[in-house]
């Protein structure tokens, strides 16, 4: 028969009797707190997905106001004919344009391009608008600093290369929403 010490058992006994509430309460802690985790990560991207939701649709509302300011949302009679006079020629939004880019702090800029490529955008600066225009024969687009519309006083930029509005993402996208 074989004889242990008792020194021994004990030792052995007390190990275990520590070592096995320790090893379950570490696995318990370490369940709840990746639970935990888990839990505060999905409120976090929740939140943070509700913040991009509504700063989006805030700027698209102010993008659909900008435009409300051009158009109706029912072209039809007088106006449909004004808007096709004002496509045939892009600079006659210029007024508008101007006005619409300095009150609206979410669309700064408006791009107008038509089918035979003439092209002529507006952006807001604190001293009037930056005016890029863009003739039908292809040639790059010139830039002016306007204090008010039609001021072509202070010519800032002359693009050497074609600019075609017609390959633009803007331009593709707004042909394809019609």
């Amino acid at each position: 028969m074989m004889m242990f010490s008792l020194r021994r058992i004990l030792v052995v006994s007390l190990v275990l009797l520590a070592t096995v509430p320790a090893v379950l309460v570490a696995w318990m802690l370490t369940r709840a707190s990746a639970q935990a985790v888990d839990d505060l990560a999905g409120k976090m991207l929740t939140q943070v997905a509700a913040v991009v939701q509504t700063g989006t649709e805030a700027h698209l509302r102010q993008a659909h106001e900008a435009l409300d300011g051009l158009f109706p949302e029912r072209v039809g009679g007088a106006e449909l004919e004004r808007a096709r006079s004002w496509m045939r020629n892009p600079s006659q939004f210029e007024a508008m344009a101007f006005a619409l880019t300095r009150q609206s702090g979410d669309v700064p800029v408006m791009h107008f391009g038509n089918l035979r490529g003439e092209y002529f955008g507006v952006q807001a600066a604190a001293d009037g608008a930056r005016v890029a225009i863009r003739r039908p024969d292809g040639a790059g687009r010139m830039f002016y600093q306007a204090r008010y519309p039609g001021d072509r006083s202070r010519l800032v930029e002359l693009e050497e290369r074609n600019y075609e509005p017609r390959t633009s993402p803007w331009y593709a996208g707004a042909l394809e929403a019609k």
